[in-house]
Order: structure tokens, then C-alpha cells, then sequence
């Protein structure tokens, strides 16, 4: 699911930090997304490899079974 950033200001008694660091929620909202994105093609692709590395009827059963929209028993 995408995080969308907060969009409703706020005020803070505290005065900005000096480190020249710029925090903005809606970078760090599109950082987040783009991990989560970045990690799941990855795992994917991993679960991708490991059915190729089956035999014929065991693929064949997990495709059926998880891979297809159908619902097979």
C-alpha cells in the first residue's frame, strides 16, 4: 500500500536543527514506497527461481494452485 504524506501543517516551538539535513515527510513517504517496491520485485523474482528450480509436476501444481487466479483445490 502506498503512504501518502500528510498534507495538514504543524507548528513547532522548537527551532530547526542546524545539521543542513533536509527532512521533508513527502521524501520520506516516496523513499518508503520506493524501498517497498524495490523489495518486493525482489522477492518475486526469488520465488520466481526457486518454482523454476522444481520438476515438472511439482511447478505445475504450485503454478495451478497459487499462481493462477482461478482457485483449484
Amino acid at each position: 500500500m502506498d503512504q501518502l504524506p500528510r498534507v495538514t501543517q504543524h507548528y513547532s516551538l522548537v527551532p530547526p536543527s542546524n545539521t543542513n539535513k533536509f527532512h521533508s515527510s513527502t521524501e520520506e513517504r516516496d523513499i518508503s514506497n520506493s524501498d517497498y517496491e524495490r523489495e518486493r520485485s525482489e522477492y518475486i523474482k526469488r520465488v520466481a527461481m526457486a518454482v523454476n528450480r522444481l520438476g515438472y509436476w511439482e511447478r505445475a501444481i504450485l503454478i495451478r494452485r497459487y499462481m493462477t487466479e482461478d482457485d483449484v483445490y
